[in-house]
């Protein structure tokens, strides 16, 4: 363990620290008990005490890229990984002569080890992939027909195998899988890229692309102060709220989210700061019935859209008021 944690959490220096197992066991302990959040409340309830967070005090929201700890698959990969682990566990939870029964012999071996696809040209891919999706099928069908059906589908690997069947196959009235073309519209923030993180999204903001997940990110926007000698003192400020969310999904839909978290703390702004992507007339309009000035620059007009841009308006703030140019 190296040193600055030994001085955070009290050891002495030849103290031999914890191993890196219970970290990770801590964690899931503190989630399956909902108290992922206790010692960031307990942090902010000290810094309110000690002063250094106000009420009402001006906050900033922003989010940034969690970086998934995986590798990126193709298609192909990802189906046939879904498989191996659908078997892996159906095969932990069955009797052998049970498991050897639901799966037949030839998607058994052909799934026991991760499939090879380096040394494929295209149409050995699709070749391969239209079989694993027939595979796939199979399974799944099987699983649906068990005696134990309603213990096997629930199962997380199983329920990962059919939504990875899903985006990647129709099934035609016959019964049998037809490879989908494109991704139908709407359907990429549910889709996964990896069986071994179920949760992780592909995601691509101001030019940059990852897969992995959005920490959403709202702090105290305390500005610099100047000194009685008239040096400029810079403000320190203190991150108020954190939470995880799909990266695939607009901020926007957690512009609400985040200050209804600031409110059942105590801490709501009474102005927060957000770029465009959190801005719209719905959301400054519901910010300040909870008594929150969203500010924040407005969307840019679409260009190609049929509505008059709103710069056209003539606006009477006074009279709450807009005016169409065409009447």
């Amino acid at each position: 363990m190296c040193l600055a944690w030994k001085i955070a959490i009290g050891l002495v220096l030849d103290d031999p620290g914890f191993h890196f197992s219970d970290l990770g066991e801590f964690r899931d302990r503190l989630e399956k008990n909902n108290k992922e959040r206790a010692a960031f409340d307990a942090l902010l309830k000290k810094l309110e005490e000690l002063g250094l967070i106000q009420k009402h005090q001006k906050q900033r929201l922003d989010a940034t890229h969690v970086l998934g700890h995986l590798r990126r698959l193709s298609r192909l990969e990802c189906l046939a990984e879904s498989m191996r682990l659908a078997l892996k566990r159906l095969a932990d939870l069955l009797e052998e002569a049970d498991f050897e029964r639901l799966a037949p012999v030839e998607i058994r071996e052909l799934y026991t080890d991760e499939l090879p696809t380096h040394n494929m040209d295209e149409q050995a891919v699709r070749r391969s992939l239209r079989s694993a999706g027939g595979h796939a099928l199979t399974l799944l069908e099987r699983v649906a027909g068990h005696s134990k059906s309603s213990e096997l589908l629930v199962l997380e690997q199983v329920k990962t195998l059919r939504r990875v069947f899903e985006q990647y196959f129709d099934v035609t009235p016959e019964g049998a899988p037809v490879l989908k073309t494109k991704t139908p519209k709407g359907e990429g923030k549910d889709r996964i890229v990896t069986p071994h993180d179920a949760e992780a999204r592909w995601s691509e903001k101001r030019g940059k692309d990852w897969v992995g997940y959005k920490l959403q990110v709202t702090e105290t926007a305390d500005r610099p102060s100047v000194g009685a000698d008239g040096s400029l003192q810079s403000a320190v400020n203190f991150i108020t709220d954190i939470a995880v969310t799909n990266a695939a999904e607009a901020d926007a839909q957690y512009t609400q989210e985040a200050i209804d978290r600031l409110r059942r703390r105590g801490f709501v702004p009474e102005e927060l700061a957000v770029d465009q992507s959190y801005v719209s007339g719905a959301h400054i309009a519901e910010a300040a019935r909870k008594g929150v000035l969203l500010m924040g620059p407005a969307a840019a007009p679409n260009p190609n859209g049929a509505a008059i841009p709103q710069e056209l308006f003539s606006i009477d703030v006074a009279g709450e008021e807009a005016v169409c140019p065409q009447g």
